[in-house]
């Protein structure tokens, strides 16, 4: 837990400014586009940083770093409540990268570590409350709410239901399909089809998911996105308006 951190001789006092500095430019993980040495620059900083001693003097180097620094650190990132438990991985890649590129033994790994970050996450939850379990959709949920989309004479309701039915239709996540663009979500002869936009993976080229047309077509989350579509463009060129860009 937390007060792991404050193992005797493991002060976490920031006391080297220069360190911190280069540390703050180099930024979290997952902060713009990561790069391998941006991990192991990283890890090399944050290590650097919590071997020196509670007055500030600096460890004679960095690394390796010993499996009591490793948690230290994770008691240090407990503390600055900036981290949750399941985004720890990438922070303890981190030292291991740079451990494995300078010939050392990985230090972030083993029993008494993955005891850590299990009381890591156990204070976390004490403090923030349980993580929301998220599960599936149902096959026989959508089965109905695409019943219901096709069968209601509420625009609005027919909407939110083609929003869910079609997004499940290629295991989307929920924000997939709330961000969608009109141009993405195409029905023809062949089936549906939904362009993913890829916006969290800039070097990944978009990829187009399809489905084909089922048996029962006029009972198919196909035909209600087609009901949808023509209702939309109807409501907007009665408003006078040209359609949005946003899908739903």
């Amino acid at each position: 837990r937390a007060q792991v951190a404050r193992q005797e001789g493991l002060g976490l006092r920031v006391e080297d400014e220069d360190l911190a500095r280069e540390l703050h430019e180099v930024g979290p993980p997952g902060r713009g586009e990561p790069t391998r040495r941006d991990d192991c620059r990283r890890g090399s900083l944050e290590a650097q940083l919590l071997q020196h001693s509670a007055g500030g003097a600096p460890a004679a180097c960095p690394l390796p770093a010993t499996v009591a620094t490793v948690i230290a650190y994770l008691g240090w990132l407990q503390e600055q409540d900036s981290v949750h438990f399941g985004s720890l991985q990438p922070y303890m890649s981190a030292i291991n990268t740079a451990h494995d590129d300078a010939g050392f033994a990985r230090p972030a790994i083993g029993k008494v570590v993955g005891m850590t970050r299990k009381g890591f996450g156990e204070l976390e939850a004490e403090i923030r409350g349980a993580p929301e379990r998220r599960k599936g959709l149902p096959a026989p949920a959508a089965h109905k709410i695409m019943d219901e989309g096709l069968d209601t004479g509420d625009d609005l309701i027919m909407r939110e239901c083609a929003a869910v039915s079609s997004t499940y239709q290629f295991f989307a996540r929920g924000d997939t399909g709330a961000k969608a663009e009109i141009d993405r979500l195409v029905v023809d002869e062949e089936g549906l089809h939904f362009n993913e936009d890829a916006k969290n993976l800039p070097k990944i080229a978009p990829e187009t998911l399809s489905t084909p047309w089922p048996p029962n077509r006029e009972r198919s989350p196909h035909q209600l996105v087609v009901r949808f579509l023509a209702a939309r463009k109807a409501a907007w060129l009665k408003a006078g308006k040209a359609e949005p860009v946003s899908l739903w």
